[in-house]
């Protein structure tokens, strides 16, 4: 799917959220690596490999040929400063009322609007490929995140406990959230 959104943000400046492209995966490369050390709230951290370009570039090619899921970037003052995906869950039928997502910004980039504007978009593309729920998982203790996902009305449903390890001994769980596109049926969340 071609995605292409020009939006204005508080400040007045300019983002452009679009698919990522083979000739920015350098960029797109130094931005997930930069990330991914920058808070330990992501699945990726300081003990972890560094992702290649190689790899990137390969994603990129599979998510341009892939149907209901991609891989986009935010561009800001013509610099790419995050990163978002939506993918269809598990691509069987039982499944495929389901998507999930994650959002990636830098650092520097926090506080802007750029994380709401990239969900935003994910929900537009949820909806538009029609799927009826869209679920993704978040550190307990990021709670930036958390009440992100919540004003965009995301759902706790769950909890992995000890999920995280992080590099100075503590833990932290992982929350499940849905946000429901459509009414579910027979659902009991307590």
């Amino acid at each position: 799917m071609k995605i292409y959104k020009i939006f204005k943000l508080k400040n007045g400046e300019e983002l452009i959220i679009e698919n990522a492209k083979k000739e920015d995966v350098k960029e797109i490369t130094d931005v997930c690596n930069t990330t991914a050390l920058e808070t330990k709230y992501l699945t990726r951290g300081e003990r972890d490999n560094l992702i290649s370009e190689e790899a990137n570039l390969e994603r990129i090619e599979d998510e341009a040929q892939s149907e209901k899921t991609a891989w986009l970037v935010a561009r800001y003052k013509n610099k790419i400063v995050g990163h978002c995906s939506i993918n269809a869950c598990l691509f069987k039928k039982r499944f495929s009322h389901r998507c999930d997502i994650t959002i990636s910004l830098l650092k520097d980039y926090w506080g802007l609007g750029i994380g709401g504007r990239m969900m935003s978009v994910l929900i537009e593309i949820a909806t538009i490929e029609g799927f009826e729920q869209i679920e993704l998982t978040v550190a307990e203790k990021n709670k930036r995140a958390c009440d992100l996902y919540k004003a965009f009305g995301f759902v706790e449903t769950g909890k992995t406990l000890n999920a995280f390890k992080y590099s100075d001994g503590t833990y932290d769980n992982y929350v499940d959230m849905i946000k429901f596109l459509k009414e579910p049926k027979n659902l009991d969340i307590r």
